[in-house]
């Protein structure tokens, strides 16, 4: 299980640099990188999955509440930059998972909501701004 932490650290640490990025070409190039990573992560999914519901199985287990932390921002970034990291194509058995993942009894008040991430992204966008084009 160790080799998707590697994945997952590049992969969300592109929705920094999406942030920070300036300019319509750099921001294309970076969404491109971050739909490369999903296909990744899809794969990474059906490996470690099995087939079932969840990373580690039937149940819901530490990966995937670690992981299902950032569907939040996932959704933020698909909003602010209008495209989709998760879909039916590219991604589909990891779509299947956010949205499971979304609506599980146990975590479904505990992940962010979007409005609450969002007036936190506003304040970052404040005192850290993106980079000067």
């Amino acid at each position: 299980m160790h080799e998707i932490v590697p994945k997952c650290q590049k992969f969300f640490a592109l929705f920094e640099e999406l942030r920070i990025t300036p300019g319509k070409e750099g921001k294309e190039a970076i969404k491109k990188q971050i739909i490369e990573g999903s296909g990744l992560l899809e794969e990474t999914f059906v490996k470690f999955s099995n087939g079932k519901t969840y990373f580690g199985g039937d149940n819901v287990g530490y990966l995937d509440v670690v992981l299902g932390c950032f569907l939040g921002w996932t959704k933020i970034f698909e909003k602010l930059n209008e495209f989709n990291i998760f879909d039916e194509v590219r991604t589909p058995k990891l779509l299947e998972w956010t949205n499971r993942i979304r609506s599980h009894e146990s975590l479904k008040d505990v992940i962010p909501g979007s409005e609450a991430l969002m007036n936190f992204y506003m304040m970052v966008m404040k005192h850290k701004p993106p980079r000067a084009a």
